[in-house]
This record gives C-alpha cells, structure tokens and sequence, in this order.
C-alpha cells in the first residue's frame, strides 16, 4: 500500500474506499451473526485505523494529510458552529439504547469510523486530485462521502432516514474539506465527526422518526450550509 501511495494516490484512495467500505460492510454482518453488535465492527476499523496512521507518517506525510495544528482557528470562530451542529444527538434529550458493551463497542467503533472517513475523502482523495482541479476535488470528495452512505441500506436501515442522511452528509462533506483544505488541519474535521457519530448511541429515538427526523436533517444541512459559506468567504484560500 505504501508504493501505491507514492506512485498514484489516487488509486491508492480509490483503494481505501474499497477496502472501507466491504470490510466494514462484512464486519457489521459477522456482528450481527454472531451476536455482539460492533464487535468485529470495531476490530476492522481500529486495525485499518492502524494501519492508515503507519503508512502516513512513515510515508513522512503527517502534515500533509492534515495530522497536525490548524491555522486560521480565529477565523473559522474556532470551529464553534460546527461543533454546535454536532451535538444535535442531544437535542430532544439523552437515553441509553445500547446495553452497556454494545455502547462501549460502538462509540469506539464509530470514533475509528470518524477518523477513517476523514482521512480517507478528504486527506486522501482531496489531496489525490486537489493538484489537477481544487474545484472538482471538493466536489467529488463530498459528493462520494455524503452519496456513500446509501450503502448503509444494505445494513437494513431504512429509506428516508437514509435519504436525509445522504443530504446531510453531504453538506457537512463541504464543511469538513473546506476546512481541511484552508486550515490545513485534519484534525477538527475528525474530532467533530467522531463526536457526532460516536454520540448517535445516546440519541432519543424520537429524533429518527417522523417530523423530528426532517427537522433535524434540514437543521444540520441548511446549518452546515450557512457555515461551509462562511468558510468560503472568510478563510484564507492559502494556508
């Protein structure tokens, strides 16, 4: 993976995303088979977690890709509003709906799953095609991480909640590369999608149902909208 790496990092992002998505799609269904919801979720992702880190600082590309301090935190007012957007899991209140070891195994599974999906659609695959077209690679990186979660119908969930969270996603795919790409810091990008995912197992069900559910979903992307603008216009384009 390495050589890959350094002879097209395109490929090499392409490749991740393969690798992402069937290995996490086959460890949520060995999971569920075997009973312990996560388990072998969180044993795929932390490993690839693993993984990705060792190939990029021995490749010397830490920096690069984003592990390092942002720049410019003032005036992206310090990644305030997107924070504020994260905690919606708590908006209509706070419950338990895992047991206790499901809990433990998906907040960590889901904090491996915010740091491999950003450093896989943004410093991978931005940074792959950001040299050709800037343009095209925010583009691209967002659609196909906000478009990608289509597959969480193959998990059976279902098709509205789904399509919200297609749209959603997609717009904080915008925020998150925007961000990435003019702090040059990876590092509140997967702060701010770990929490949010990692926090969804607290969340009251009420919020992915009905009325709430469309309320909330048009919150986080006409929210994630307004920021990601903000961003465009207030952050410098060079870091």
């Amino acid at each position: 993976m390495q050589k890959l790496l350094q002879k097209s990092p395109l490929a090499f992002a392409l490749f991740c995303i393969g690798i992402y998505v069937v290995g996490m799609s086959a460890a949520d269904e060995a999971s569920t088979f075997f009973g312990v919801e996560k388990s072998f979720s969180l044993a795929f992702s932390l490993l690839f977690s693993l993984l990705l880190l060792r190939i990029t600082f021995k490749s010397s590309n830490a920096r690069n890709f984003g592990l390092c301090r942002p720049v410019h935190a003032k005036a992206a007012l310090y990644f305030v509003p997107l924070f504020v957007l994260c905690s919606i899991n708590f908006w209509l209140g706070v419950q338990m709906n895992l047991g206790v070891l499901e809990t433990v195994l998906y907040v960590c599974s889901m904090v491996c799953v915010g740091f491999l999906e950003e450093i896989i659609f943004r410093a991978f695959l931005y940074r792959a095609m950001e040299k050709d077209s800037p343009r095209a690679a925010v583009i691209v990186s967002s659609l196909t991480f906000g478009i990608g979660h289509v597959v969480n119908l193959l998990s059976g969930a279902d098709l509205v909640p789904t399509l919200c969270q297609i749209v959603y996603a997609t717009v904080f795919g915008f925020v998150f590369v925007l961000l990435f790409s003019r702090t040059r810091s990876l590092l509140p990008c997967i702060a701010a999608h770990a929490f949010i995912n990692a926090t969804s197992a607290f969340a009251a069900e009420a919020l992915h149902e009905g009325t709430a559910l469309i309320v909330t979903s048009l919150v986080l992307a006409v929210g994630g909208a307004l920021y990601a603008l903000y961003l465009y216009r207030a952050l410098p384009k060079e870091a």
